[in-house]
């Protein structure tokens, strides 16, 4: 049995989805159980940013994860497939109206994308302050913790 690791919400659905095309039957999760044992897989439900945990521990054989989970902390992990699902995007963001001048010598950036955001940067030549935050990211330039966000 192989066992899969699945980040809980629409990343798990379009997952199953896949599986559902590919065997011709339904898979998907009941009620709020974890575990979803079915046609000789185990998908187990966890959290977006501990599927490399599970994968990196031996509690699961695969995981399918968005790409900027494995990019933001840089894990020792083989990058199978593209599944072309939970597309999205970096982009860098500021309050309406305002713009930032990319030559003054302190940019502060607000993000929880740390290491995503210090390699572009980096690859710019732009020095910035990166700001940690863990969510309502766009509230900080309107508050003046940051000129912008990623």
């Amino acid at each position: 049995m192989i066992t899969i690791a699945l980040p809980k919400g629409r990343i798990a659905e379009q997952t199953l989805e896949k599986f559902e095309k590919a065997f011709g039957e339904k898979f998907e999760f009941e009620d709020r159980k974890l575990i979803l044992k079915k046609a000789g897989f185990t998908f187990l439900n966890v959290r977006n940013q501990d599927v490399p945990t599970y994968v990196m521990y031996g509690s699961a054989d695969l995981g399918v994860v968005g790409l900027d989970v494995l990019e933001e902390k840089e894990y020792d992990l083989v990058k199978l497939l593209d599944l072309e699902i939970g597309k999205c995007k970096v982009a860098i963001g500021l309050k309406a109206g305002d713009s930032i001048d990319w030559n003054k010598s302190s940019i502060k950036v607000a993000t929880k994308h740390t290491t995503i955001a210090k390699k572009f940067f980096e690859s710019k030549a732009m020095a910035v302050e990166l700001v940690k935050l863990y969510g309502s990211i766009e509230l900080a330039p309107l508050v003046g913790l940051s000129d912008c966000i990623v």
